[in-house]
């Protein structure tokens, strides 16, 4: 082209047929622009169907919001650009707009990249992203206002669709492309910085995301080559568009929103973005050289889709968990000796536990580095329960995995014991696949390792199925395994260690309290019997006197009780057990206690037990209930003979969440209640336990808790004996009380 056909001071000439021939007739500059006017229709449409769903319903959010923002731009860009191809004349109308589009892409896609990306992990940082942000604004004005000399069109720009820029509107597409390149960094620092689900879920929504960023660099990257923009080559963008577009709204609606992470130190200053793009650069260069030995410009932009798709392609391919799996795999197998850099693992093992600071923690940092390192989908972490008698799931990555309980004398766990091997599915143990089905069937966990201390299983490790389900793990995986679980438990075990340290330090602080206790209730002792003996001097009223007496008395042997137990809090004092009657005592105990709002039910049932003990802890139980219920609520009491003599206590009060009876529910000091010393179920789970028996608990916040009392059976011939009759009549006598008496507490 003539420089003399091009235009000066900012004006643009379009279609002068003196400056070269119009090939209007030509059927493949109509081919063209139809294949571009159909690329860009779509993708105006998928960016505005992505936009719509991300910026509506119930969901939306700021960072939905933040990525519709863009999308909307692009969307609106692909608008302008193709309105401007279609009716060059209205280039003077089309062509702000679009500046304006474009300025505006660079701040959107930073601000995608920082919420991607999460919180920096430093000042220094914060202040770069800010630096980084502000900047970009900058673009803005200059679109606004130098639009006018920002480029230079070619006089068949109709024809051959091809802009001439200026030596500003050089350094506006330089400074564009700068941004697009540092949200790129971002985008990249927030997808490495994830592990694991968390991966899993933002990987085909970063690609998008990365596909449209990187589609649009390779746009305006031309006018760092050729100082012009080829838009034959929208297709390319279009595609991208599309392409992206479809992935975030695919990965939105399957995996749910990202999550919010936080770089770390290490990887804030890593990132191979920067090396992609210069190679980028330079493959684009040589390839620019290479297009000039051919003609027919359509093929510019069938190289460049060729190149979208492929690219696209080799990320993912990059991405796969499966093919990742596989290369590791290969390298490990070809190139080294052993299957696994045991030195690094033991240190991020070893560094990743030292960093824990629960018995929680501690369990999830190592069951995720198991799902890590050997590639699983998934797993679960076990703990012997309290009582002793089954394996309960403590921590669970990925729940829609099986959570039921253990036996101990499961076959898995004799397994365990007797050879001490780590469990694979496919060794075809069918004793165990048969008991255990609904959690080693296909899909589900299919590795299991023990947690041993000393000669005793203390835990289980259950692993999910491999990523990659070709690859078959052997003895140096299963040993790697074994290894990890000695170090495993023996962190669980001191922190085991040091929480019962904690039980026994506030134990003996009981001891403390109780000393003040009895010192205040000797007093109100002494003061009480002063009372007695004045009342028998100076009291007229023989019938007044004798209730004054009587009722002093009795509250004086009360507290002086009291007094008594308080002495012997922890000294573990023999039981005195008798042969009672269950639904007797209980009748008993409620007839003391409380009338209108407990519902009783059940059936005569032997034990032999300590009669005030087991008095105590019903009394402390139905006490709770009440505190916890409403006054209306009704509270339940049954007794029950199968397939063990049980009490079950039940109300509808504010319940309590998981966490609090898995890690607080039974410890002393630990209470719901505004008040008190928190000891009272501690005490009872002594009591069951001392008579051979447990107590378990089943709750819900906001449904109510239930608490069951479990004690041995009676199982001597000799001591099935029929009860007394005096028994039963006042047993009956107690139930003709709770029948009428409408009061709620009796003293």
């Amino acid at each position: 082209m003539p420089p003399s056909c091009w235009p000066g001071g900012g004006t643009s000439v379009v279609g002068d047929r003196s400056c070269g021939p119009r090939h209007n007739g030509d059927h493949r500059f109509k081919g063209a622009f139809m294949f571009i006017l159909i690329c860009s229709a779509a993708a105006i449409s998928m960016a505005g169907l992505g936009a719509l769903y991300l910026a509506s319903g119930w969901r939306m959010s700021s960072d939905r919001l933040l990525l519709a923002a863009p999308l909307l731009l692009s969307g609106a860009l692909e608008l302008f650009d193709l309105l401007s191809l279609r009716i060059p004349d209205s280039l003077s109308l089309w062509w702000p707009a679009s500046f304006v589009c474009e300025s505006l892409l660079a701040p959107a896609w930073l601000l995608v990249g920082h919420a991607m990306c999460g919180p920096p992990a430093s000042d220094r940082v914060r202040r770069i992203r800010r630096i980084l942000l502000g900047a970009s604004f900058l673009l803005l004005p200059v679109a606004l206002f130098g639009s006018g000399f920002l480029t230079m069109f070619s006089p068949d720009f109709d024809q051959e669709r091809i802009v001439f820029l200026s030596r500003a509107s050089y350094l506006f597409y330089l400074g564009l492309g700068f941004f697009l390149v540092s949200a790129l960094v971002l985008l990249e620092r927030g997808l490495v910085s994830h592990q694991g689900l968390n991966r899993w879920r933002i990987k085909l929504e970063t690609v998008g995301i990365g596909t449209i960023v990187a589609s649009q660099f390779f746009f305006y990257s031309q006018a760092l080559l050729y100082r012009s923009l080829d838009y034959n080559l929208l297709p390319v963008r279009s595609a991208a568009l599309v392409l992206g577009c479809g992935m975030v709204v695919y990965s939105r609606l399957r995996r749910g929103d990202p999550p919010k992470i936080r770089i770390s130190r290490r990887m804030t200053y890593r990132s191979i973005v920067i090396l992609i793009v210069g190679l980028y650069l330079f493959s684009l260069g040589l390839a620019g050289e290479g297009m000039r030995y051919f003609g027919n410009h359509s093929q510019r932009y069938f190289v460049g889709l060729l190149g979208l798709f492929g690219g696209v392609a080799v990320l993912m391919l990059i991405l796969s968990g499966t093919h990742r799996r596989r290369l590791q795999v290969f390298i490990n197998k070809n190139f080294f000796k052993e299957k696994y850099d045991y030195r690094n693992h033991w240190l991020d093992f070893t560094r990743r536990l030292a960093s824990t600071c629960s018995l929680e923690s501690v369990a999830r940092s190592a069951l995720d580095f198991y799902v890590e390192t050997f590639s699983l989908h998934g797993g679960a972490l076990y703990l012997l329960s309290n009582d002793r008698n089954l394996y309960q799931p403590y921590v669970v990555v990925d729940h829609s995995l099986p959570t039921e309980t253990i036996d101990v004398d499961s076959p898995l766990v004799r397994l365990f014991l007797e050879k001490g091997w780590v469990f694979n599915r496919e060794d075809g143990q069918e004793d165990i696949l048969q008991v255990h089905h609904g959690l080693f069937r296909p899909y589900r966990y299919s590795f299991a390792v023990p947690l041993f201390v000393e000669e005793s299983i203390e835990g289980i490790i259950l692993l999910g199925e491999r990523v990659d389900r070709d690859e078959h793990l052997n003895y140096e995986d299963f040993d790697l395994m074994k290894t990890l679980a000695v170090q495993t438990m023996a962190m669980l075990q001191n922190y085991r260690l040091g929480e019962q340290l904690s039980i026994n330090r506030e134990l003996a602080a009981i001891g403390k309290v109780s000393a003040f206790i009895m010192h205040d209730l000797k007093n109100l002792v002494t003061n009480l019997g002063l009372v007695v003996e004045n009342s028998k001097d100076h009291l007229h009223d023989p019938e007044f006197q004798r209730d004054m007496i009587d009722t002093l008395d009795g509250t004086v042997d009360r507290m002086k009780g009291l007094i008594g137990r308080l002495q012997k809090f922890g000294a573990g004092q023999p039981l005195n057990l008798c042969l009672t009657d269950l639904r007797a005592l209980a009748g008993e105990v409620i007839a003391e206690f409380a009338a209108g709002r407990i519902r009783f039910s059940g059936e005569s049932t032997p034990v032999r037990v300590d009669r005030a003990e087991i008095r105590k802890v019903l009394l402390n139980l139905l006490l709770n209930a009440v505190e916890a219920s409403t006054g209306e609520e009704m509270i339940e009491l049954r007794v029950c003979n199968e397939p063990r003599p049980c009490i079950l206590v039940r109300d509808r009060g504010c319940g309590m969440s998981e966490a609090f009876m898995r890690d607080r529910l039974f410890r002393p000091f630990e209470t719901t209640k505004d008040s008190g010393f928190g000891i009272g179920l501690f005490q009872c789970r002594q009591i069951a336990e001392a008579h051979g028996g447990r107590i378990e608990v089943e709750s819900r916040v906001g449904e109510g808790t239930e608490f069951r009392i479990l004690l041995p059976a009676v199982t001597s011939p000799a001591e099935q004996v029929e009860w007394s009759p005096v028994v039963e009549d006042q047993y009956a006598a107690s139930a003709d009380i709770l029948n009428a008496a409408p009061l709620l507490k009796k003293d």
